[in-house]
């Protein structure tokens, strides 16, 4: 399991948008997610495997620019 913490900025936000990137192969939305939350497990995961993940926030005008990313290999 991956565990993901983060913080919100300002403004209104509806929800959340959590992207994960899978060795080298490209980032795909992941998982939707309600405004408040400030952490994520993954638990999809395989050992030895590289994830890159960025979180964007969301409301009726758009979406945010994501965040930093945050790589990790599970299992080292």
């Amino acid at each position: 399991m991956i565990q993901l913490d983060w913080s919100l900025g300002t403004g209104t936000i509806t929800g959340q948008r959590l992207y994960r990137q899978v060795g080298a192969g490209s980032d795909q939305l992941y998982a939707t997610l309600v405004a408040g939350l400030l952490t994520f497990q993954d638990t999809e995961v395989t050992g030895g495997q590289t994830y890159t993940y960025t979180v964007a926030a969301y409301n009726t005008v758009g979406e945010s620019p994501r965040s930093n990313s945050y790589s990790t290999v599970f299992g080292a």
